[in-house]
């Protein structure tokens, strides 16, 4: 029994001199999301956008980082002889300066995403989660025009999405030429923001409907002129739900030529 435990001993302080502190797990000391906070970043197609994000999740690690170091300065102090307080230091003190150099490039790479495990069809509440509950909260608001305009907004919200996620799907089929499940959930896609246009559009008909009696129906109309539907939309293109709001509140800047506009179909119209 005690050859055994001897034997036990000597192979736990072996294995405990192999063990070294990475750099990895000293990021996950300081902040174990941040792995997470990356690859979410690299999924934000606006190349600004991504590179403000991963640089707000650097300054959270260097405002933690800057505060272990004081922590191991304090430990040393007390116990100069610490060998793992000083190998964290080192790593961390490294880590500092790296994020100094260059605070919008992530400290570590982005986990790979295995198309296996992505769904070939694409539902709605995968692009919006909570998109069931608010659409039945939509379907309870009795104002018809209210109920019309928060549909609208939630339905541009799915666009959105969908059109971000054919980015992503797009990027990744680059890297992996070959996959089927890439390929189908891209028809998905593309199907769904096609439905998803046409719902848009018909919603704007009814708006156009609602005001016509108001005589404003013409000025929606002229706002749609020139936008047709494709089957996989530019990312950039205005947004079709909100083309009745920017007719009706257009910018200052042209007052008078609005003002002309209006007048004339006034006339027109009696």
């Amino acid at each position: 029994m005690q050859n055994e435990n001897k034997t036990h001993e000597t192979w736990l302080a072996a294995n405990d001199q192999q063990e070294t502190l990475s750099k990895e797990d000293v990021i996950v000391g300081l902040d174990a999301d941040y792995q997470q906070k990356v690859n979410e970043a690299w999924e934000i197609i606006d190349e600004n956008e991504r590179n403000e994000a991963i640089t707000s999740a650097n300054e959270i690690i260097m405002d933690k980082a800057r505060e272990r170091v004081q922590e191991l300065n304090a430990i040393l102090d007390a116990d100069p002889a610490n060998e793992e307080a000083q190998e964290e230091l080192t790593i961390v003190e490294r880590l500092i300066d790296d994020l100094n150099a260059d605070k919008s490039t992530a400290v570590v790479a982005p986990e790979k995403v295995d198309p296996e495990t992505l769904s070939k069809d694409v539902a709605v509440s995968e692009l919006v989660s909570d998109y069931d509950a608010r659409m039945e909260a939509i379907e309870a608001i009795e104002d018809a025009y209210d109920r019309q305009s928060k549909e609208r907004e939630l339905k541009q919200e799915v666009l959105v999405a969908a059109r971000d996620e054919m980015e992503r799907m797009n990027r990744l089929a680059e890297q992996n030429p070959e996959s089927k499940t890439i390929e189908k959930r891209q028809k998905s896609l593309a199907k769904l923001e096609e439905e998803f246009e046409d719902l848009t559009i018909g919603d704007l008909g009814r708006v156009e409907k609602d005001l016509d009696p108001l005589g404003m129906g013409a000025v929606i109309a002229i706002g749609r002129v020139g936008h047709v539907a494709a089957g996989i939309a530019d990312p950039g293109r205005p947004d079709t739900g909100h083309l009745a709001y920017q007719v009706l509140h257009a910018p200052e800047a042209a007052p008078r030529e609005n003002r002309a506009f209006l007048m004339a179909h006034a006339t027109s119209s009696t």
